[in-house]
């Protein structure tokens, strides 16, 4: 994948992620939840490329070992013996049909939608 390919995925990426907002100012973060996930969690790999949120709920975080989901009890590796093209992600996010999209390094844009992969 190209330099210039990599921008146009970024952009598009960019464009395609949902609003998120901050939490508000005046809320105090005493009692604030913080977990760390590693390998031992389930995670493929400890370092985290890209993150997103389905409309499910469901957490994605790419690594370069493959994608996991994490919904909210147990991580699910999706990687190229699930049918992910390559395992490599480095950029993520979902669309309002539900689906996740993967920016890969080497395979491009892959489609995750109803458990179903397409390869762009």
């Amino acid at each position: 994948m190209t330099p210039r390919h990599l921008v146009m995925l970024a952009v598009l990426m960019s464009l395609l992620a949902p609003p998120s907002r901050a939490q508000e100012a005046d809320v105090p973060l005493a009692g604030a939840l913080h977990r760390v996930w590693g390998l031992d969690e389930g995670l493929p790999q400890s370092s985290a490329l890209a993150l997103t949120q389905s409309l499910e709920g469901h957490l994605f975080v790419g690594t370069q070992e493959g994608l996991a989901r994490f919904d909210g009890n147990t991580w699910t590796v999706l990687d190229q013996a699930a049918g992910l093209p390559c395992e490599e992600v480095v950029a993520l996010t979902s669309t309002p049909d539900g689906a996740v999209w993967a920016g890969t390094a080497g395979c491009g844009l892959v489609r995750i939608a109803q458990g179903a992969y397409r390869r762009l």
